[in-house]
């Protein structure tokens, strides 16, 4: 029915502020269950004390009663509850109702929605796949619907205080806040609910592999790119992003990079800031007299959400001193700022947009969920650009740029950018989520992350769980680097891929390698506990397993069985393989 119901408290700058439960009580009586919840939350800028009440019963009634009590003054964007509808239910019929009692009738949306669907919601009502009807009766504040697929999210969102209104808005301190959500669902019999077995069904149709490169971090020095070049010539990635800013270019870093790139054999995918034609005009000779490989150009403006038509015209003009080259316009945030502001962009060969699945909650099942969304949003770019080739770059597991910040810019602290779990298994199942939603859309380029530190490919030497030391000593291997190293390895040889759809896509993330006699299997469990998963229609017989992470020798499948059973030890990727 949801996938979530929880209260959020949102910052001036959109950030989400933690939340923390100092109090809990469960209480049950006669079919209905009540959970109370006291917490509190806040930061340097934020304080408030909040209590929850959760009434669930069998008669279909889910219930969410919200109060939150400032402790001093402060400013917000929004205080309250929110929910978040799956976005497999597109195509629903719903009916909104509004304070005043209009009645809208629609659908959720099944192409991306630019703005909200449904506004000035006091009752929300759905289809749920089984044809019973969910109702959503809304008190103490002003309820409206997002499409947030726009973010690359997997769901549809209901939130209070609607977006045209002003922010931020300042709450005083001894400020009260109430809010209550009542869900009302038609009941249905049922059995109880029996553990079922995670089933990875595989469908042998062959995808063409996403070309997917990585970005160099920015300010690198000339020595640290040597540091690097073992990195990127292991993994020979499709390309290496390097963002030139017009107004602080400088040459020698320029040739630097173009030196990595071509002692890797690595073309150049440059992301070009500039604020006006004159700007443009200055570095395209910088650009022009690079020795390196080159894959694309992108251009945006450091201080616009999208490429000014004016700019792109501009650097059209100076594209031909550069050589034949492939010219991407768009925007350096999400695919919200293109459909909601689409140019013709006459001079663009390509689209470009950034994808980040943590722009709204950051907990693990968020994370892996809207990474099965992705396909579905390059899609819809491409709609909005005509028919064009679309470039995601980069991707990245956090926010780099807010463009909905209302201090301190939109650039976000690289130390704020930073989340451990790239390094861990949960980066490598990320990946392969990603890249298994993403082949259904062939986007014409991807990047993901940076090719090396904190937010790269490669780490520091000890600080990834289980790393391995590369042959350059200050630099390790993730689990994230093994599975692409290992992809782009067979693309390279020819390889195809193929997907393997798995019923419980937050426990278990899949993608198949099709070789000329041969198929693979990676198999992410990022989580701590073991979990076994049943396999059906694999492209051929099973010949063997292999551990990507950790380095530790699996159990073979039970063959015997009529479909193969699978005991995937926690925390790890492996690889089923065998003759096609």
């Amino acid at each position: 029915m949801f996938q979530s119901l929880y209260p959020a408290v949102r910052d001036r700058n959109w950030a989400t502020i933690p939340t923390r439960v100092t109090a809990w009580s469960v209480t049950g009586r006669d079919y209905e269950v009540i959970v109370t919840l006291s917490g509190v939350c806040g930061n340097e800028e934020i304080a408030l004390d909040w209590t929850g009440q959760v009434t669930a019963s069998q008669a279909g009634l889910l219930q969410y009663a919200f109060e939150a009590r400032a402790r001093k003054d402060f400013w917000k964007n929004r205080i309250g509850l929110c929910i978040h509808i799956p976005a497999t239910y597109a195509g629903a019929p719903a009916r909104g109702i509004a304070r005043d009692g209009t009645v809208t009738d629609g659908a959720l949306p099944v192409s991306i929605a630019p703005h909200q669907p449904f506004r000035n919601l006091a009752q929300f009502t759905f289809t749920l796949p089984d044809k019973r009807h969910c109702t959503i009766i809304f008190e103490g504040d002003i309820f409206e619907m997002e499409d947030q697929r726009n973010w690359s999210d997997a769901s549809f969102k209901i939130y209070s205080t609607p977006l045209d209104l002003p922010f931020p808005v300042l709450v005083h301190e001894g400020q009260v806040l109430f809010q209550r959500v009542t869900a009302l669902i038609e009941p249905k019999e049922t059995a109880p609910a029996k553990a079922e077995l995670i089933s990875l069904d595989c469908d042998p149709t062959p995808l063409t592999p996403v070309p997917f490169g990585t970005q160099l971090p920015p300010l690198t020095t000339a020595d640290e790119m040597d540091r690097l070049t073992h990195c990127l010539a292991l993994l020979q990635p499709d390309h290496l992003r390097l963002d030139v800013h017009a107004a602080s270019v400088q040459a020698d870093y320029l040739r630097a990079a173009a030196h990595l790139a071509k002692r890797t054999a690595t073309p150049l995918l440059i992301a070009l800031y500039a604020t006006d034609p004159a700007q443009v005009q200055e570095v395209v000779p910088l650009l022009t007299a690079l020795d390196a490989p080159l894959k694309a150009l992108m251009l945006h403006h450091p201080a616009e959400k999208v490429t000014p038509p004016a700019l792109l015209a501009a650097l059209g003009d100076e594209l031909h001193r550069i050589g034949p080259l492939p010219l991407a316009a768009g925007t350096d945030f999400f695919f919200a700022e293109l459909n909601r502001d689409p140019h013709p962009w006459p001079q663009a060969d390509w689209i470009v947009f950034t994808m980040t699945p943590g722009v709204h909650a950051l907990d693990d099942r968020s994370l892996l969920l809207n990474a099965t969304i992705q396909g579905q949003v390059v899609e819809s770019a491409r709609a909005v650009a005509g028919g064009r080739p679309i470039l995601v770059s980069p991707i990245t597991l956090r926010m780099r740029r807010n463009p909905n910040a209302t201090t301190g810019g939109w650039d976000i602290p690289r130390e704020e950018q930073v989340d451990r779990r790239l390094h861990a298994v949960f980066g490598a199942a990320w990946l392969l989520q990603s890249l298994a939603s993403l082949a259904t859309a062939q986007p014409v380029a991807v990047t993901y992350f940076e090719l090396a530190g904190s937010l790269g490919i490669f780490a520091e030497h000890g600080s990834a769980p289980g790393d391995r030391q590369n042959s350059e000593e200050t630099l390790s291997f993730t689990p994230l680097a093994s599975v692409m190293h290992r992809l782009l390895r067979t693309a390279r040889n020819g390889a195809r891929w193929f997907r393997a759809r798995s019923t419980n896509p937050v426990q278990i993330q899949t993608l198949g390698i099709l070789l000329q006699e041969r198929w693979e299997l990676l198999i992410a469990n990022p989580w701590p506990s073991p979990q076994v998963v049943e396999i059906t229609h694999l492209p051929g017989t099973i010949e063997g397993i292999d551990a990507l992470h950790p380095l530790a020798s699996p159990s073979m499948p039970a063959l015997s069985q009529a479909v193969p059973l699978l005991a995937l030890p926690p925390n790890a990727v492996v690889v089923l393989w065998g003759r096609r």
